[in-house]
């Protein structure tokens, strides 16, 4: 029965690890449209908290 929960631990997170390995591989050369879509988050991030303050 031990070595059973072994192989289901790695089948349930090995898909979470190599969603957290991809990201990491393609930071040092993002893609342009990632570039622009992460411009577009940060800036309508600092209009909405701006707009929240006035």
């Amino acid at each position: 029965m031990s070595p059973n929960p072994t192989p289901l631990r790695y089948a349930r997170f090995g898909p979470f690890e190599l969603a957290r390995i991809e990201p990491c591989d393609f930071y040092p050369m993002p893609s342009p449209a990632r570039l622009r879509l992460a411009v577009l988050l940060i800036y309508s991030g600092l209009l909405l908290s701006l707009a929240g303050l006035v």
